[in-house]
């Protein structure tokens, strides 16, 4: 598949690290999350979803998926630092790093997702501790 590119009108957009005691795959996202009004696309180098809004076609939400080899989990460089960097609510949990227009689009995603056995916590742009997602 082409690398589908972000569009400049995603530059300005706020962050979360999601942590979850257990690995959520793409295919989790795709089929956990079913909001009206949206769609999910596969973009960057496969290595992304994107939450788009079926009206406007602009992207609200962006995660990057994290891919896993065995027991290990691919991290950039700058995702690793800050691992690193936080106070985690645990130890051994997966993140995942998201870029959203709104928190209104994060508190939808977050209902929609799957959370039993996966103990879920966020951590929001100006945060200084994680959140439990009940």
């Amino acid at each position: 598949m082409a690398k589908k590119e972000k569009k400049e009108e995603n530059k300005y957009m706020n962050e979360e690290i999601l942590i979850s005691r257990t690995y959520i795959s793409k295919e989790d996202f795709f089929s956990d999350i079913k909001i009206n009004g949206l769609k999910l696309e596969v973009g960057g180098d496969d290595d992304q979803i994107w939450f788009i809004d079926n009206k406007s076609s602009k992207t609200l939400a962006i995660v990057d998926i994290i891919f896993k080899k065995g027991n290990n989990f691919k991290y950039s460089k700058e995702q690793n630092l800050i691992i690193q960097s936080i106070n985690k609510p645990y130890e051994n949990g997966v993140f995942y790093f998201f870029e959203y227009r709104d928190s209104k689009i994060m508190k939808e995603i977050e209902k929609s997702l799957n959370i039993d056995g996966r103990d879920i916590y966020i951590l929001l742009d100006n945060d200084d501790e994680f959140k439990k997602v009940n």
